[in-house]
């Protein structure tokens, strides 16, 4: 993904055609299949995966608001992830890149609306 938007982006979030520069919209080079994880937070990264499904969401609508954590801790219990500093502070981490990530999508896919 890239950090520019295309052509198409610029034109769908502003209503403006795209200024010079903005990138076409020739599809972008494939991600690799091949993702390195360190084997020290190998439990914590597939703790994080099979928490894909206990997130928080706001009652009127919206990207997820966090982990629900009460969940989180049976996972690790049924898994055998030991439930310490270490795993909170790289579950935190993990949580809080994940919400920026679903938050910057939303926003792209629900820009605010202007006022009459």
């Amino acid at each position: 993904m890239s950090a520019r938007p295309t052509a198409t982006d610029w034109a769908e979030l502003t209503g403006k055609p795209a200024p010079d520069g903005a990138e076409d919209d020739s599809p972008a080079d494939p991600a690799p299949d091949v993702v390195r994880v360190w084997s020290g937070v190998w439990p914590i990264f597939e703790l994080f995966t099979m928490a894909e499904r206990v997130w928080r969401y706001p009652a009127l609508g919206g990207p997820p608001i966090g982990l629900d954590w009460g969940q989180v801790r049976a996972l690790a219990d049924g898994y055998g992830v030991p439930w310490d500093r270490e795993t909170l502070t790289l579950l935190q981490a993990a949580e809080v890149e994940a919400a920026g990530i679903w938050m910057a999508e939303w926003k792209r896919k629900n820009p605010p609306r202007r006022a009459r």
